[in-house]
């Protein structure tokens, strides 16, 4: 497992979840495990690959009012965890809308992302990497605020690779070796 996984992993653990509906997007795997303090009252999963078995069959890519999910599940969770999903998210802008749409005001989302991460399976599936400054415009964007970021960092010396290959480094940024960001953020409208 990679140490950005397990960095996610740690992060979830020391999370603590009050009642209410959650909701997980793209759900290859069950990420109620990843969480020690939670008390769902109710775990839904949404997923568009119908062999992982989702409550609700559909594409995050895709509107959720024009789709008629919306009408049966828009403004209905407290919760929202989209993991280790977003290098699949091709329409980054209607994905962060359509969460943010399937939330109650005041609802917690936390989503994880890949700056820095190489193509990996499913291979023709993998679209997108994620700068801080992209995750918080697509969240402000689509009704998020109280944004928290926890950078996930390398296991191994980027900063000498990007000098090796000649990549021209922002010299504002204290820090090279961020790969990716987990992020906590509330539907404030």
């Amino acid at each position: 497992m990679s140490s950005t996984k397990e960095q996610l992993k740690e992060y979830l653990k020391d999370l603590s979840f009050p009642s209410g509906r959650a909701l997980s997007i793209g759900c290859k795997n069950d990420d109620r495990k990843y969480f020690n303090q939670a008390d769902f009252t109710e775990w839904k999963t949404l997923d568009n690959d119908k062999d992982n078995k989702p409550d609700y069959l559909w594409d995050i890519n895709d509107s959720i009012w024009e789709d008629g999910v919306g009408v049966e599940i828009g403004n209905s969770f407290d919760y929202v965890f989209a993991l280790e999903l977003f290098e699949y998210v091709f329409d980054p802008v209607t994905a962060h809308k359509n969460i943010a749409d399937l939330m109650k005001t005041n609802g917690l989302y936390i989503g994880s992302y890949h700056f820095l991460y190489p193509v990996h399976n499913p291979v023709k599936k993998d679209y997108l990497r994620y700068t801080q400054e992209a995750i918080e415009k697509y969240l402000e964007m689509s009704g998020f605020g109280r944004i928290n970021y926890q950078a996930r960092i390398a296991g191994l010396k980027l900063k000498e690779f990007y000098k090796e290959e000649g990549m021209r480094m922002a010299e504002s940024e204290a820090r090279h070796d961020i790969v990716g960001w987990i992020v906590q953020a509330e539907k404030v409208h």
